[in-house]
């Protein structure tokens, strides 16, 4: 693997915040499922295509 792609892979692990999606105390998403979505789920997407499809799936479970 080059290094650009090693670089990528890289930042795709830490491009989550490492916390769950929470409001108050009642957690929507854990860490390990957003980080799912955008590695796994969302892999074909663009970085911030995954990220604006993991946003809105948050907005959709919060209401």
């Amino acid at each position: 693997m080059d290094t650009l792609n090693l670089y990528l892979k890289d930042l795709e692990k830490r491009i989550i915040p490492e916390n769950s999606f929470k409001i108050g105390k009642i957690e929507l998403y854990s860490y390990e499922d957003i980080q799912e979505l955008f590695l796994k789920n969302y892999y074909d997407l663009p970085f911030l295509k995954r990220l604006n499809e993991i946003k809105n799936i948050c907005k959709i479970k919060q209401n």
